[in-house]
């Protein structure tokens, strides 16, 4: 399942790196210190910038999955992947970038997450990592794929999960109920049964917490403003106005949507998670 546009993933790039909590991102990093070639799952990758968030801080010598069900999504990964490098070169399984001191191979696959990600875990990954994903996904893929990680002891990780904040400025006494039919959409089926929508984090923090997981979580919200990113904050509106548009009155949403042009800036709640086995937070 993958919903989203190449144009889409690069016009929110920039706010998702910047958003991203560097706390969490440097625990892993130091746990993962200790693997001489850390292997990683990327879940719904998109166009890879997971990886290019990520990879900056993390060992020399990382091997990454990026796994998308879009093979759009996953052209796109390989030339942005190759530009942001400072040399690529193909291989048989897919490539190996050269960024700085690191070495970093990379695998494909369009793979269908709806059956689950246990044929993801042979070989063994270090870390199952996601961006912007679970929200989309149903507390019982969830519980299942947290049980799967469990068993073999991998760290979890992943950012940008919406919470179902949205703070317009200015306001509009229309904001709320738009919000409200915004967060009831996002809980409709994305593919994989009802969505967990703005819930995500938390349904996230139970499935882990009750295979014996510790969990840690830091407020990440996106806080755009016209001044600096008008083409994202105008999406964004765009974006929420065509979920909720039959959800509410249409002079409602007129009115709603003629006002996007007289706003300043916008804050949209996102949390990260990373959670790991006992004693090891």
């Amino acid at each position: 399942m993958s919903g989203f546009s190449p144009n889409w993933l690069a016009l929110r790039e920039q706010a998702d790196h910047r958003s991203r909590a560097p706390h969490l991102a440097f625990k892993i990093a130091a746990k993962l210190a200790g693997f001489v070639n850390a292997r990683i799952v990327d879940l719904g990758c998109g166009t890879g910038s997971n990886l290019r968030a990520l990879a900056p801080i993390l060992s020399n010598d990382q091997y990454w999955h990026l796994v998308d069900y879009s093979d759009d999504l996953l052209a796109h990964a390989r030339i942005l992947l190759r530009e942001w490098a400072d040399y690529a070169e193909t291989t048989s399984e897919g490539m190996t970038l050269y960024f700085d001191e690191k070495i970093i191979h990379v695998r494909f696959s369009n793979f269908d997450l709806k059956d689950g990600i246990t044929g993801l875990l042979t070989p063994r990954p270090d870390l199952v990592t996601s961006s912007a994903f679970f929200d989309l996904i149903s507390e019982d893929w969830i519980k299942t794929m947290a049980a799967e990680i469990a068993k073999q002891n991998i760290l979890f990780h992943t950012v940008l999960s919406y919470d179902g904040r949205i703070q317009w400025f200015p306001s509009h006494h229309l904001d709320q109920p738009v919000q409200e039919a915004f967060n009831k959409d996002q809980q409709s089926d994305k593919g994989f049964g009802p969505a967990s929508g703005p819930e995500s984090t938390n349904v996230l923090i139970k499935a882990f917490e009750n295979q014996g997981y510790n969990c840690e979580t830091a407020d990440t919200p996106w806080i755009i403003h016209r001044n600096d990113e008008p083409d994202l904050l105008q999406a964004l509106g765009t974006g929420i106005g065509e979920a909720v548009t039959t959800k509410l009155p249409i002079a409602d949403m007129q009115e709603w949507t003629s006002a996007l042009e007289q706003r300043r800036s916008v804050l949209i709640g996102h949390r990260d998670l990373y959670a790991c086995p006992p004693d090891e937070l």
